[in-house]
């Protein structure tokens, strides 16, 4: 999930299209997700998700990628 104006999702998009891994990209631009983003217990953008198992944030996802 990512939010306009992120520099952190904007290098977690970058960083997937350098290792060839494609993905779909969730905004979070109405009422009801940003509802959901807040049930969920997520204060930082990007929430990233891999086969519906959540990786975390940009940092999370270099860890996962172990780049």
């Amino acid at each position: 999930m990512t939010k306009p104006g992120c520099n952190y999702c904007t290098k977690a998009k970058a960083l997937l299209k350098s290792n060839n891994i494609s993905f779909a990209v969730s905004d979070h631009d109405t009422p009801e997700k940003v509802q959901r983003f807040k049930d969920a217990g997520y204060t930082t953008f990007p929430q990233i998700f891999h086969d519906g198992v959540r990786i975390g944030g940009f940092d999370d996802l270099e860890q996962y990628l172990e780049v």
